[in-house]
Order: structure tokens, then C-alpha cells, then sequence
């Protein structure tokens, strides 16, 4: 399938689907009720303006994936939770310990990701970004452009926050103690899963705690060549929260996320690697205590205040090699957050919010290498990083603009950062400091309740981490004596970006069938990187000629690419009745190094993907399938060119909401029901083969 071709498809689903609608106003509903079915309309985000809007409203493109959608996928990993997300891509094939997300095209450093608010600095080469069993959240939040007015250094791309589970999500009115018992499996890696949870809360609702643990054991992946990618994986995951409230205007929420994955898998795990095995054990653990303070009838307060520890270890041991190297890579992040909403009526048709804070954070790497590749220096260098911030935002939210119809929102922000770098190891390296100013600007237009222009302009930027500053060691090893060795390069600029979005929404009820909903939203966005980071591999002297290794020309260098310019397209639809939803979602990006003219690495191929299925309230059942559409990619190096690819998923869900079989929720489904033998992230890189998917849960609560 060409490009053409899919952007024809892209058109015309989405002509077709406009075609059919009459507009309602449903602007104040989040959910309605139909034949005992909920629909719900439209969720509402965080983390996008730190002011809670509905997805909709917001001048810009959010996707949120709640707990119900993890649970008919019966997710396991990062690729589960994001793939159907557009504007969003999983890199690092079929093994989990090296996936990673792309929004946009950025990816790394240049993507915030947040656990319940506190940042995730764990970034290491070939390994993996996110360390929580998808067993244990709520929902994960997709905000794609920069957010750097927000959030300063690191939310260049976009934010991905994942909220954990609480104890409310379990009981209904009136309940106050239970517990969740769930058990799967999945065939294209033999794995096991269960998870254990209890929770309970105060007969007056004041307080509330849970308690989940999570175990999966799995063994080689099966591909859609009919190979057995090498993997030896046991993960435990767990969680506990609890939260308090102190007074009728301060709540107390304490958490401790746990995650271990004790793997036999190759040095770098995102390739389909059969040999060069290492013994890889990975803990993380996230702990924070966030005060809410919330006086009633005081608009001019409404804060939080976040406390957090995070730390992430890394472990390799090279004994299934043959060798007795042992590595070790520890990263702490240590931090404090506020930030507050003040509310005010500034006339009768304009209200105003603003929101402000700061943070201050300190990352902290230490690095272990009992035998350093080149002798004598670890890959890692030992550091610490740096980061204060401060913001505003202001949120204007206006009836009828200059006697125009509708509703207006004008979103103006802006963000001081100032970062510094401090090498703690044995190299003459001088600290790195540099500070950053990131405004953004949004506005949307609601001229009827139904429908919605908005456009955004925002400029990000990422700080250089230490791992690119003081590179160093051996990247790769090609014999004895002869390696491809890492260099320094303390004189890093910071990475920017200034991204320009404009799109359309639509909103309607009432399209088919009494009270259905149907949701579109499009938009196009074009960003302009400058002092864009990339590793710079210089290769030309690896190979010996005539017995001389050139070492000048054999190392590789993190630099700044002057200009880079990416672009794209996202269109997201969603249709949901009573007896049966559908969903589209398409997804183009390209992106070009001005200088060369060459394709950025970080491109991925036209995608649409399509859903549908139907509801059976009388059985509590739901029955779906979802059909992606992928391009060929040939907008790289013709090395890495890529063929189009067809996926088909099928999936069916029974839970019962009386009856003896009440508690019972049974979950099945298959994953690339054709055997499809495709390469989503890279060439020669195939991904799981056809995956049969089982899973059974029982509650009880009293």
C-alpha cells in the first residue's frame, strides 16, 4: 500500500463519518445512559495544562487510554498501552526490556515520562523507558507537542503520564473493604501472569489504602517468521497507596511504586539478537507524598505539593557469554513540585485561571564496570544533574467573544529553567550550566458546542544529559585491540524545538440512535528543531586496511544537528452506542535534516488503524477487532526500507453485573491473527507472530 493510497483512505473515513452527523449540544455531558450501557463521552485530562479540562476542549492533541481499554487488550507492556495512540510509536521490538515511545519523531531525553507526577530518569542506550506492570494503572495520559512552559527540560516531544490504581477504583457507594484476584496467559511467549490486590476505606470515606502485587514469567518470543527470539523474563510489580483526608481542606496521598525484571537476553535487547545473551536484572522504584490543599470558598487556592524519590538500577552480568564483566548503572532523582490554580471572574462573560509553580530536581548517576571494554573507563560516566524551575499560565475562558457565538479559550504560558551538569569522575570535564525560557501560547473557538477550532504555538527544549556531555568508553567492540570508542563533548548546546499546530474537532450525540456519541479530532503540526542531539558514529577507520586501525576515525560523538524540520499529520474518531462502537485513527510524520537533506531516524510509516465492535448489554458482553494499516517506509536509508504491513487483533470481554457470576470479568483475545511477519521499528527487527491471550479476574467487595 502507498502513501497515497492511505492518505485516500485517511479522507475519505473521515468525510464519510462527518457526512452523517447532526449536531447536539452535549457540551456539559461526560457520560450518558443507554439500555445499561455507559458511553462515555469525553475524558477529562491533567497533566495537559495542570487545570482539569475535558480532552476536547484543550487547544491541542491529547489521547488518554483508561483502565477499560488496558483491560480488553489485556495489556503487558509499554507497546500494549501506546500503539493505537496516533502520533505515537513503540521502538524496540518484540522484547519488553527495550521498548520505548516516539511522539512525533522525538524520542529519549526529548520525551517526559511521569508515575503519578514524578519524573522518570532512567535513559540508558538500548534499554527500555517505562518500568510498571500495566496491571497497576488507572490510565496514561498522551500529551503530544512540547510542554516545556510547563514542564521545562525534557517534554520537547510530549509528556506521557501514567496514574496508578486507588482504592475508589474498585469500590462502589456504601463498600468499604474487597479484593481482586486475576490470573492470564498469553501464548507468543508461554507467559504467566497473575496479580493479587486489596483495598479498603473508612466508613466516613475520609481515608483509603490499596495494596497490588503483579507477577509475569515468560519465556522465548515467537515471530511472524516462525522464529524464537531468545528471552528468559520474571517481573514483579507492585503497588502501595494511601491516602488521607486530614481535614475537610487537606488531603494526603502517599505512594510507593515497586517494579523488578530479573532477564536473560542479549546486551542490547531491541535486537533480533540470538546470541550475545547477558544476564540483565532492572529494579525501579518511585516513592512520593503529595499535599492537596483546597479551602472551600477560597477560589484563590487550589495546590499541590509533591515530594518524590525515584531510583532505577540497572544491572548486567555477563557471565552467559562466558566473561565475568559485571555492570551497573544507578540513576536517583530526588525533587520537590508545586503548583497552584487561582480562579477568578474577571466579568460576567470572562473567567480567568491562573496557574503557577516550581520545581526543583537533582538527578544522580553512579556507574559500576568490573572490566571497562577499553581497560580502564566505564561507558557511564558518574554525574549529577541539576534542575530549577518556575511557570505561569494563564487560562481565559470567554461566552460569546466580541459578540461572536460560542466560547473561547486563550492558553499563554511560560517557563524559566536553569540546569547544570557536574561530572563527578576522574576526567577534566568542566560543569555544564545553561538556563531556558519556554513560552506557549493555545487557542481554541467554539463557535457551537459541537464543533471546535484550535491552533497552538509552543517552543521546548532539552538540556544535554550527562550521558552525552561526558560520553565516553568503548560504544562497541570490533576484536582485540581495535573498538569504536565514545567521545566527550562538553560544548553541547541545548535542544530546541518551536512547533506550530492547527486543527478542527467534532463533537455530536444523538447521530443514529438516541444518545450515541460520535468524536472527531484532527489537526496538522510542523516543528522546527534547532542544535538537534544525535550520535554522531564515525566508522570510516573501524576496519583495518592494510594492518592500521585509525582510532581518529573510528569513534562515535553525541553533536548538535543545526536544523532538523519534522511534520504531520493526526486524525482521531470515536463512535459509541449502546450496541456497538467503532474508532479511527490515522497517523503521518516526516522529517528532514536541513543541512543534508537526509530522513531523521526517528520516522515511522503512515498508519491507519480501524475498530469495531458490539456491545451486549443482556449478557454483559463486548466483542470487538481492531485492523492496522501500516505504509511502506521508505523514507529512510534504503538499507532500513520497510514493507507495508496488515494486522488484525479480535478480542471479547464477559462481565456480569448480577447474578452468581457477578465479580467475574473473562477477557480473550488474539493478537495478529494472520501471522503476520512484519517489521514495525526497523529493518531485520520482525515482531511477535500470532498471540492467543487469556485472562480471568474475580472481586469481591464489602
Amino acid at each position: 500500500m502507498k502513501y497515497k493510497v492511505v492518505r485516500t483512505i485517511a479522507a475519505s473515513a473521515l468525510a464519510a463519518t462527518m457526512g452523517t452527523a447532526k449536531a447536539q449540544d452535549n457540551s456539559d455531558i461526560e457520560e450518558t445512559f443507554v439500555s445499561g450501557e455507559t458511553i462515555v463521552l469525553d475524558p477529562i485530562i491533567i497533566y495537559a495544562t495542570l487545570n482539569p479540562i475535558t480532552s476536547f476542549e484543550f487547544p491541542g492533541q491529547v489521547s488518554v487510554v483508561e483502565r477499560e481499554d488496558l483491560e480488553k487488550k489485556q495489556a503487558n507492556s509499554i507497546q500494549d498501552i501506546l500503539n493505537d495512540v496516533p502520533g505515537v510509536f513503540v521502538d524496540g521490538g518484540a522484547r519488553r526490556s527495550g521498548q520505548a515511545p516516539t511522539i512525533r519523531g522525538f524520542r529519549e531525553e526529548d520525551i517526559l515520562i511521569l508515575v503519578d507526577g514524578v519524573k522518570q530518569s532512567f535513559i540508558s542506550g538500548h534499554d527500555g523507558r517505562i518500568f510498571i506492570d500495566p496491571a497497576l494503572l488507572k490510565s496514561a495520559e498522551i500529551v503530544k507537542g512540547p510542554l516545556s512552559a510547563i514542564y521545562g527540560s525534557g517534554a520537547l516531544g510530549g509528556v506521557i503520564a501514567l496514574t496508578t490504581v486507588d482504592a475508589a477504583d474498585f469500590l462502589e457507594d456504601g463498600e468499604t473493604i474487597g479484593y481482586q484476584l486475576k490470573t492470564g496467559f498469553q501464548s507468543a511467549n508461554d507467559e504467566f501472569m497473575t496479580t493479587s490486590t486489596a483495598f479498603a476505606r473508612s466508613e466516613d470515606g475520609k481515608y483509603d489504602a490499596i495494596a497490588s502485587f503483579s507477577y509475569r514469567n515468560g519465556g522465548d518470543v515467537r515471530l511472524g517468521n516462525g522464529e524464537k527470539l531468545p528471552e528468559d523474563e520474571e517481573i514483579a510489580s507492585s503497588l502501595l497507596k494511601a491516602t488521607g483526608q486530614l481535614t475537610d481542606d487537606l488531603t494526603l496521598v502517599g505512594t510507593w511504586v515497586h517494579y523488578e525484571n530479573d532477564a536473560e537476553n542479549p546486551n542490547n535487547p531491541q535486537a533480533n539478537s540470538e546470541g550475545d545473551l547477558v544476564d540483565r536484572f532492572t529494579q525501579s522504584d518511585t516513592v512520593s507524598a503529595k499535599l492537596s490543599y483546597n479551602p472551600t470558598g477560597n477560589p484563590l487556592i487550589d495546590s499541590n505539593m509533591l515530594f518524590y524519590w525515584a531510583q532505577h538500577v540497572s544491572e548486567e552480568d555477563h557471565a552467559p557469554k562466558g566473561s565475568t564483566r559485571l555492570t551497573e548503572r544507578k540513576i536517583t532523582t530526588t525533587g520537590i513540585n508545586f503548583d497552584n490554580r487561582s480562579r477568578f471572574d474577571v466579568n460576567e462573560w470572562t473567567q480567568l485561571t491562573l496557574t503557577y509553580g516550581g520545581e526543583y530536581y537533582v538527578d544522580r548517576q553512579i556507574a559500576k564496570d568490573s572490566e571497562p571494554l577499553d581497560g580502564t573507563t566505564s561507558n557511564v560516566p558518574d554525574a549529577d544533574a541539576t534542575y530549577f524551575g518556575a511557570f505561569i499560565q494563564a487560562e481565559f475562558d470567554i461566552v460569546d467573544p466580541m459578540g461572536l457565538p460560542g466560547k473561547l479559550k486563550v492558553i499563554p504560558g511560560v517557563r524559566w529553567d536553569t540546569f547544570e551538569n557536574d561530572y563527578k569522575g576522574d576526567q577534566d570535564f568542566d560543569d555544564y550550566e545553561d538556563k531556558a525560557i519556554s513560552p506557549k501560547l493555545g487557542v481554541s473557538y467554539q463557535p457551537a458546542p459541537w464543533f471546535l477550532m484550535f491552533g497552538n504555538i509552543g517552543s521546548g527544549f532539552r538540556a544535554p544529559s550527562y550521558s552525552e556531555l561526558y560520553a565516553q568508553g568503548t560504544h562497541f567492540n570490533l576484536g582485540p585491540g581495535f573498538a569504536n570508542i565514545f567521545q566527550a563533548n562538553p560544548e553541547l548546546k541545548p535542544q530546541e524545538a518551536e512547533t506550530y499546530e492547527a486543527g478542527l474537532g467534532f463533537d455530536f450525540t444523538d447521530v443514529v440512535t438516541a444518545g450515541d456519541n460520535l468524536t472527531i479530532k484532527g489537526s496538522y503540526w510542523h516543528t522546527r528543531a534547532e542544535n538537534f542531539i544525535d550520535l554522531d558514529v564515525v566508522a570510516s577507520g573501524c576496519i583495518p586496511v592494510t594492518g592500521f586501525f585509525d582510532q581518529s576515525t573510528c569513534y562515535s560523538k553525541y553533536v548538535n544537528v543545526e536544523r532538523a524540520e519534522l511534520d504531520g499529520v493526526e486524525i482521531d474518531a470515536k463512535y459509541d452506542t449502546a450496541r456497538w462502537f467503532s474508532s479511527f485513527a490515522y497517523t503521518h510524520i516526516d522529517g528532514v535534516n536541513k543541512l543534508t537533506g537526509e530522513a531523521l531516524g526517528s520516522l515511522q510509516p503512515d498508519k491507519i488503524i480501524i475498530g469495531a465492535g458490539i456491545k451486549i448489554p443482556e449478557y454483559w458482553a463486548r466483542i470487538g477487532t481492531k485492523v492496522t494499516f501500516a505504509d511502506d517506509f521508505t523514507n529512510t536509508d534504503s538499507s532500513q526500507h520497510r514493507d507495508a504491513y496488515t494486522l488484525v487483533d479480535v478480542y471479547a470481554s464477559f462481565e456480569p453485573e448480577e447474578g452468581p457470576w457477578k465479580g467475574i470479568r473473562l477477557d480473550l483475545g488474539i493478537d495478529n491473527l494472520m501471522d503476520e511477519e512484519y517489521e514495525a521499528v526497523a529493518a531485520g527487527a520482525i515482531e511477535e507472530g500470532v498471540n492467543f491471550k487469556a485472562a480471568i479476574r474475580w472481586t469481591q467487595t464489602w
